[in-house]
């Protein structure tokens, strides 16, 4: 599924950079090209990546750059709302401690594998829970989002929980096929990414326009 990937990655990115949406998450577009950079790596020279180490170091990279993602969208989404800003500051501060917390525990030192698997989960469950409280807020004010800002956060949401579907279900089916089924749904969710990159902004004369530029107003055009 290397080279699938690869294609969507590359396409997503292209198209992200063509239509200047890197201004809109500029992490965002950091994470991307993370992950491109990655990917073709790994299909050139594959046997780079059999290493726990390398893993684990791709993996944490990956997820520090979500952290990055939850914290520059909750700051832009909620930038001209002051009460709502200051809670949005709270759950980062929160979400970095837990985070600080959690990682400084003592972690399975049984195998690689399980070290690995402990560091990397610690960051997906507080970052998971950082994105559900960040929906979670948007929707309390209930602040129309920009479309696609809508579609990073719902996507990355969605990725998270397909990675703890696919841990949980590989005791089960199996490592190589819970692999493939994280890996189509990663497709899915790139391709949705893919089609809010490429959309148009909204018009400028609308009124949903002008709430949505008032309400989470972005890198200047």
């Amino acid at each position: 599924m290397l080279v699938p990937t690869g294609l969507f990655l590359a396409v997503l990115f292209a198209v992200v950079t063509y239509r200047r949406k890197y201004r809109y998450c500029y992490s965002f577009a950091a994470y991307l090209a993370a992950e491109l950079t990655v990917n073709v790596v790994q299909i050139v020279r594959r046997a780079s990546f059999e290493s726990w180490r390398v893993f684990t170091a791709k993996e944490a990279l990956y997820a520090l750059l979500r952290v990055l993602i939850l914290a520059e969208l909750g700051l832009l989404i909620f930038r001209t709302l002051p009460r709502a800003r200051k809670r949005v500051q709270i759950l980062l501060a929160v979400t970095v401690f837990v985070l600080f917390v959690v990682l400084s525990m003592r972690y399975d030192t049984t195998s690689p594998y399980t070290l690995a698997k402990d560091i990397l989960s610690r960051f997906d469950y507080v970052t998971a829970w950082g994105l559900i409280a960040l929906l979670v807020l948007v929707v309390w004010y209930q602040l129309p989002l920009h479309f696609f800002h809508k579609a990073i956060l719902h996507g990355m949401l969605w990725l998270l929980l397909a990675h703890f579907a696919a841990v949980y279900a590989a005791r089960f089916l199996g490592g190589p096929l819970a692999g493939h089924l994280y890996n189509t749904v990663q497709i899915g969710i790139l391709a949705v990414w893919l089609r809010a990159a490429w959309q148009p902004d909204l018009a400028w004369e609308s009124e949903e326009a002008a709430v949505v530029r008032y309400l989470q107003p972005w890198r200047a055009q």
